[in-house]
Order: C-alpha cells, then sequence, then structure tokens
C-alpha cells in the first residue's frame, strides 16, 4: 500500500475520480469528497453498486493503475474477507 495511504484513503480517492468531485469550503479551507462511494449516493442515502457498476469501477482502478505501472489483479470470486 502506499505509505501514509490508508484502505479508505484509496477507497474515497478512486471513488472521487470515478464518480466525480464535489468542492465545499468553510473556514478558509477547501474540501473535497467523492460525488458518491460504492454504497452512497450522491445524497449521501444507502445505494450499493450494481454487479455491472462495481466492475466497472474495478475496471477503472486497474487501468487507472496500469498507467501507472501497477498491475492490480482482477478480484477472486472464491475469496470471502469474512
Amino acid at each position: 500500500m502506499l505509505e501514509g495511504w490508508t484502505k479508505k484513503d484509496l477507497h474515497e480517492f478512486f471513488c472521487g475520480e470515478h464518480f466525480g468531485w464535489q468542492e465545499f469550503y468553510g473556514f478558509g479551507r477547501r474540501k473535497i469528497k467523492p460525488v458518491r462511494t460504492t454504497t452512497r449516493n450522491s445524497d449521501g442515502r444507502r445505494d450499493v453498486l450494481s454487479t455491472t457498476e462495481f466492475m466497472d469501477f474495478v475496471a477503472f482502478i486497474q487501468q487507472f493503475m496500469a498507467e501507472k505501472g501497477v498491475f492490480i489483479p482482477d478480484p477472486d470470486e472464491e475469496f470471502d474477507s469474512a
């Protein structure tokens, strides 16, 4: 993993790069957050991506990283993280 980056950081980054970013201003600072995540829509309501949408998201990450010289394998359908 990238030094200083958590899984949550990477998830937020790739969601923002794929779905777009929202900008907020307050206290003299700019904050950005993804328009949506894999489990929440732009209103913050629970809205899990469909299998096809998630596959597109994974393909986006694979392409993004391939352009940086990093190979990301396809998810293992047999793997259960629970």
